[in-house]
């Protein structure tokens, strides 16, 4: 982490001209970098520090122009949120985190969003929650959103790769 910090921290007085010029994939702003910090968090299942990187993506993304937000990767780092409060033993703050992107129509998911909520339901199968009725419901309630019809692709793919 703290090489990737000061990569970023070096980046800003030697710009990049690929992520200048061409941006897109090859763009790696402020957001994108807490997101994969908070992602590295998780995989070590450390939900606290998963969840300071995940909020401080989201205080990023907040400040975008409307038209530019990235909706998959706003409402994947709300699940990246959902599981850090998971690791941290609080479900109620998973379930209520998780509440817009559940109610995300179907036209709106993806593979990028399915991944992740895959995640949060083998969490909720495993200790301590898999004996709790009510993470059982919140799994079942994944459960259904995963198997509903979704698109293979984003359809707002050319937002998303503007950030």
């Amino acid at each position: 982490m703290a090489a990737a910090r000061s990569c970023g921290d070096s980046a800003e007085s030697q710009p990049d001209e690929l992520a200048i010029s061409i941006g897109g994939e090859f763009a790696f702003g402020d957001a994108r970098a807490a997101a994969c910090a908070a992602a590295a968090w998780l995989d070590l299942r450390n939900g606290e520090q998963a969840a300071k990187y995940a909020r401080e993506a989201l205080r990023v993304y907040e400040v975008l122009p409307a038209a530019r937000l990235p909706y998959s990767q706003i409402n994947g780092t709300h699940i990246d949120v959902a599981a850090a409060h998971l690791y941290m033993r609080d479900k109620d703050g998973a379930a209520e985190t998780l509440r817009t992107v559940l109610d995300l129509p179907p036209q709106k998911r993806n593979v990028f969003l399915t991944g992740r909520l895959s995640r949060i339901e083998r969490l909720l199968g495993e200790a301590p929650w898999d004996g709790d009725a009510e993470a059982g419901r919140l799994a079942e309630r994944i459960s259904v959103w995963l198997s509903e019809p979704q698109p293979v692709r984003s359809p707002d793919r050319r937002q998303e790769s503007n950030t």
